[in-house]
């Protein structure tokens, strides 16, 4: 009678044990995520200085955030892998949940947060977008938010289809749309081509790592990489930016739709601006 098969014991485990270490080889994902991953350019975020300091809302008319409350530094070239770019809508035991438009996986080195902003060059998207002329777009200009390639339709009241030179310019660098003065008080839609860009709203694994070669000399901590939640852009943008009467003296402030996911618990779960 022949002796039953033998099989070799994995590296780490001990017979009679029920656990065993496992080490992620991050060589192989650093290329995984080289190899699969999306440019992107990413923008770290922070909270503009125009905020009022009585109402903590920032300033409509500020150059930098333009009343969103949120600017970004000068974009940098990254790499992330994209995925489950659906809406993610779940009815649970806690009610709807919305888990966002998209998960994302940062490099191992990454330091991508909350707020940050992430383009995506090579994908463009449209956008509509309406608003009311005044004397103050006229001479500074509508900015148009997004990042944006190409207008491809313009139209006023009436249906009164505008003509690029003739009625209006676009400053592309600036996005910045400035109406002709037969425009003043009437409403302008526009549709837009622009670059895809989402907004970090939550960390679902912020801090993964791992001791590599583990009880040994050589024994190292490396990070690995995080998993974002990201939601596109205009989902904080408004859509229908009319303005005050320009008659009305009183500066008026808006409030700050923060991207950054809060919780709904509240205490120590929930979120804030300063999170």
């Amino acid at each position: 009678m022949s002796e039953p098969t033998r099989f070799n014991e994995p590296e780490g485990l001990t017979v009679g044990s029920f656990s065993t270490r496992l080490e992620f080889d991050t060589d192989h994902i650093r290329s995984f995520s080289e190899n699969r991953g999306i440019e992107v350019l990413w923008e770290k975020s922070y909270l503009c200085t125009c905020r009022n300091r009585m109402t903590g809302a920032p300033n409509a008319s500020c150059p930098i955030c333009h009343g969103r409350g949120i600017a970004y530094l000068p974009a940098k070239r990254d790499t992330m892998i994209i995925q489950s770019q659906e809406k993610g809508l779940t009815n649970g035991d806690l009610g709807l949940y919305d888990s966002g438009t998209a998960i994302g996986t940062s490099r191992t080195d990454s330091l991508m947060t909350f707020r940050d902003r992430i383009s995506i060059p090579d994908v463009s998207i449209g956008h509509s977008l309406i608003f009311d002329v005044t004397q103050r777009r006229i001479d500074k200009g509508m900015w148009l938010s997004y990042d944006v390639k190409e207008l491809t339709y313009a139209v006023t009241d009436n249906g009164v289809i505008l003509a690029p030179d003739k009625d209006y310019t676009v400053d592309y660098e600036k996005n910045l749309f400035f109406p002709n003065q037969s425009l003043l008080d009437k409403n302008v839609s526009l549709n837009l081509t622009s670059t895809l860009r989402y907004i970090v709203i939550d960390l679902l694994k912020e801090s993964r790592y791992q001791y590599t070669n583990k009880d040994q000399e050589t024994e190292k901590f490396e990070n690995l990489p995080k998993k974002l939640l990201l939601k596109r852009e205009d989902a904080w943008v408004n859509p229908t930016p009319f303005s005050l009467d320009e008659a009305t003296e009183k500066a008026y402030d808006t409030t700050t739709e923060d991207p950054k996911r809060n919780s709904t618990l509240g205490g120590f779960f929930g979120g804030g601006l300063n999170g």
